[in-house]
């Protein structure tokens, strides 16, 4: 069910009953789809302890594939000149202040 009204836009019949409750630190409010509580951060860098093994993961297999990889650099779009200021540096500063080491 969830997946079909998530296909087709609909509201999130398990969370829709919820919406409008808060959640989290900052007292965010449910929105029917529940987008924003699965987009949440996690306390602890959930998010990059996850995305770092599956990274890893990847990696791995294309190497047992004997495909080249690399990971990814960091910041590379600022490098690039793909992301010019101020957007960029509020990207620097938001990664730097929101994760930290546990």
């Amino acid at each position: 069910m969830v997946i079909v009204a998530t296909y087709l836009g609909q509201p999130d019949p398990i969370n829709s009953p919820l919406a409008g409750r808060f959640f989290g630190k900052k007292g965010q409010q449910l929105d029917p789809h529940g987008a924003n509580l699965a987009s949440a951060s996690l306390p602890g860098g959930g998010f990059r302890t996850i995305h770092n093994n599956v990274q890893s993961l990847t990696q791995s297999m294309m190497k047992v594939a004997g495909i080249h990889s690399e990971k990814e650099a960091v910041n590379f779009l600022l490098l690039l000149g793909k992301v010019p200021d101020p957007w960029m540096t509020h990207y620097v500063d938001h990664i730097s202040s929101s994760h930290t080491s546990a």
